[in-house]
């Protein structure tokens, strides 16, 4: 799964995204035939300028902030 959204209010002439996506691993023991499964949040502040990309990790408190800025035009 993996959402992103462009925010348009703080791009002056360069795009910026907000990411945010889960990996999943899967750890399963071949002798007891017990499988367990992690799923891990990640997210990211992507910035693209004359066709170069930078990613930087954020926390989930910013990215809710940042989402909360896009869809509020009030904010």
């Amino acid at each position: 799964m993996s959402q992103e959204t462009i925010i348009n209010k703080l791009s002056d002439g360069m795009i910026v995204k907000i990411k945010h996506y889960q990996s999943v691993q899967k750890k399963v023991n071949f002798e007891t035939g017990n499988s367990s499964t992690k799923r891990t949040d990640h997210y990211q502040f992507i910035t693209e300028s004359n066709g170069k990309q930078k990613t930087t990790n954020i926390p989930k408190r910013l990215y809710v902030a940042l989402r909360a800025f896009e869809i509020d035009p009030k904010f």
